[in-house]
């Protein structure tokens, strides 16, 4: 998988990642929601430092 394909699929998860948490505060599930940001953030995290 090329660089330019794993960054893509990366952001998806991440956008899918924040897109959960979002969910998650509306229904009022905060452990969900707080594994959610976890997620998202070190999804972003490990993105940029590869």
């Amino acid at each position: 998988m090329s660089k330019n394909t794993a960054n893509i699929v990366l952001d998806a998860l991440r956008y899918l990642a924040w897109m959960t948490a979002a969910a998650m505060l509306i229904y009022s599930q905060a452990e969900l929601m707080c594994l959610a940001v976890v997620v998202a953030i070190g999804l972003g995290e490990w993105q940029s430092t590869h």
